[in-house]
């Protein structure tokens, strides 16, 4: 476990977190790049809330701050984007689908607990960020491919 852990880790498919959004968002490719990189800004806010705030989080009231930090950093990312892309960006699509990522939000949160530096927290976070980018573009290369015939829209075999 400690090798793995030490590598680009990938939770979605060694412990089954986070499947519901593979399965629901991974249509395409595009899409599954969109919503990994929200999964990622997610990752990096909520990490960065998590240090900012972790001297005075209380062991026995930490998992209702890990939600209050993680449904903030979403609530963000999904008004910055609505505002950014306000014709091609589906607010609730993306919302729905990232509030079924949290568990892999908490589980990064969780991870963190036990490290001591900011640094070492955006590093787990990343990493687990990638790890699960890497799935979602595997499997929605495939999807797309078996369903349409296509990747990123464009026809593979006529």
């Amino acid at each position: 476990m400690k090798k793995i852990e030490d590598g680009v880790f990938n939770p979605a498919l060694m412990f089954g977190i986070g499947l519901m959004p593979l399965l629901f968002i991974t249509t395409n490719l595009k899409t599954s790049l969109i919503f990994g990189a929200l999964i990622l800004g997610a990752l990096i806010i909520s990490t960065f809330l998590y240090y900012a705030f972790k001297p005075i989080i209380l062991e026995n009231v930490r998992i209702p701050i890990y939600a209050m930090i993680i449904f903030a950093s979403i609530y963000f990312l999904d008004s910055l984007l609505s505002e950014l892309l306000a014709q091609s960006y589906s607010s609730f699509h993306a919302l729905i689908a990232i509030i079924f990522a949290c568990s892999l939000v908490f589980y990064a949160l969780e991870r963190n607990k036990n490290e001591e530096t900011l640094k070492k927290g955006l590093k787990t976070s990343s990493l687990l960020g990638i790890g699960y980018l890497m799935a979602l573009i595997i499997l929605s290369v495939v999807r797309e491919f078996l369903t349409f015939n296509t990747i990123w829209g464009k026809e593979i075999i006529n």
